[in-house]
């Protein structure tokens, strides 16, 4: 506060922390993945026998998930598919407790979508 509005301290008491300073830095930004980079992710772990990552995964991408939360177990199974909601997901945003229900297919032109894609084999 001190450094931004200086007008508002006694100039006769010194500040305690003119000594430290603030190492910056430039991060270097993360890109985002594409789909197609999750499922080939996805589709890798598959096939090598780890279901857990997988889940992970395609989680975290399609749902707006953070991986802590998804291994912490903010996220369980009463949450996916219950008896009473068999096509939603309920998802509750820790930070700001915000539920919401995620839909886990759509009908587009008359069809039934929302699987997990087919691995390419090219």
């Amino acid at each position: 506060m001190r450094r931004l509005h200086p007008e508002l301290f006694d100039k006769k008491h010194p500040n305690p922390w003119d000594d430290f300073t603030l190492k910056s830095r430039t991060k270097s930004k993360k890109h985002a993945v594409t789909r197609e980079e999750v499922y080939k992710f996805a589709w890798g772990c598959a096939a090598q026998g780890r279901p857990k990552r997988v889940a992970v995964a395609v989680i975290c991408f399609e749902w707006l998930q953070r991986p802590e939360n998804v291994v912490a177990g903010l996220l369980t199974w009463p949450d996916y598919r219950s008896k009473k909601w068999p096509h939603i997901v309920r998802i509750e945003h820790h930070k700001n407790k915000a539920l919401v229900w995620h839909p886990l297919e759509e009908t587009i032109d008359g069809e039934m979508s929302g699987s997990m894609p087919k691995p390419r084999t090219s």
